[in-house]
């Protein structure tokens, strides 16, 4: 019970782990045996021995004999397995505590939750009308200092990848990570705007031509360039998407390993062009994370009670679940 109670999570049926005694009894007799056979064995035979005899023949023939040698020899290699296994164990624990220390570049005390739509809302406008109402909501509960939406969050196990042309740069060779989201996304995780400005609701107008792209991003492809100049364009079918313009620079963070540098990615705002039924919320809140969870689910059970939260957590709680087999 108390093995699992330390769960550390990410570790198939741990839960129902249980003490088996056939199991058991075999490993006690086991060990009994051993011990019995590698020392008790040895003990007898020592004991039988003329010890005087012994270290007149071990004296006159001088240095090590072919056995004493050979005992020497494997002490010698047993020290240096050992000293390995300690370095090896010491640079394990170090790194991750290296990893814990380390800076993912969104706060910890976030709460992130799924919204999966059903077949109830079959049309565009429809989901969309319900995921705004349900953020408004959200941002007016008691102690939600900011809420926001999104395609992705980090440690979803979710990409979400396309091309990108930059103005002046041209292709990268690789696809790029792309995240839609609405105002309030990047504030709620805590992200700090280094140039520009965030989001905005006149950007989530089917006509925005408005772009965020990360510090990454901005040393990949516009290294000494005023990144609020640049424009972008993104999307299948690249030559024919519009060009948006750079309104906007976040800091970096991680997103689908804690161990990985931060990749450049870009952020898009949430238009009427973009339909989903799936969408995930962010909530920074002065208050308990149980709290907040309770807070989404009573808001969302009065909105629409057939509707469900799916994978209420805070980040510093997935930053556990990634960390746990480590």
């Amino acid at each position: 019970r108390l093995l699992r109670h330390m769960n550390p999570g990410d570790i198939p049926n741990f839960d129902a782990a249980a003490l088996n005694w056939p199991v058991l009894l075999v490993s006690i007799v086991v060990a009994v045996f051993t011990g019995v056979l590698f020392g008790l064995v040895p003990a007898l035979v020592a004991s039988r021995a003329n010890l005087n005899q012994e270290l007149r023949k071990r004296g006159s023939k001088g240095g090590l004999g072919p056995s004493r040698f050979a005992g020497q020899t494997l002490i010698a290699v047993e020290i240096a397995m050992s000293f390995t296994l300690l370095i090896a164990a010491g640079l394990l624990i170090l790194s991750y505590l290296h990893l814990q220390a380390e800076n993912p570049g969104f706060l910890r005390s976030t709460l992130t939750m799924n919204l999966q739509l059903d077949g109830r809302y079959s049309k565009p406008d429809q989901r969309r009308a319900l995921f705004l109402s349900y953020l408004t909501r959200l941002r007016q509960a008691p102690g939600v200092l900011q809420a926001g939406a999104g395609s992705d969050i980090p440690l979803d196990n979710s990409e979400s990848l396309s091309d990108v042309e930059v103005e002046g740069f041209g292709k990268p060779k690789s696809l790029i990570d792309a995240r839609t989201i609405t105002p309030g996304y990047l504030d709620a995780f805590g992200m700090n705007t280094l140039a520009g400005s965030p989001f905005n609701d006149r950007d989530m107008k089917s006509n925005s031509k408005a772009i965020i792209v990360n510090q990454a991003f901005v040393e990949a492809f516009m290294p000494r360039r005023d990144p609020l100049t640049v424009k972008i364009r993104s999307g299948s079918g690249l030559e024919t998407r519009p060009w948006a313009t750079v309104v906007g620079v976040v800091g970096d963070r991680k997103h689908s390993k804690l161990e990985e540098k931060p990749r450049p990615e870009y952020y898009q705002p949430y238009t009427p062009a973009y339909d989903t039924g799936n969408l995930h919320f962010a909530i920074r809140s002065i208050l308990p994370a149980s709290q907040v969870a309770s807070l989404a689910r009573i808001t969302l059970r009065k909105l629409d009670p057939e509707l469900a939260l799916d994978d209420v957590r805070t980040m510093e709680e997935r930053m556990a679940e990634a960390n746990a087999r480590r």
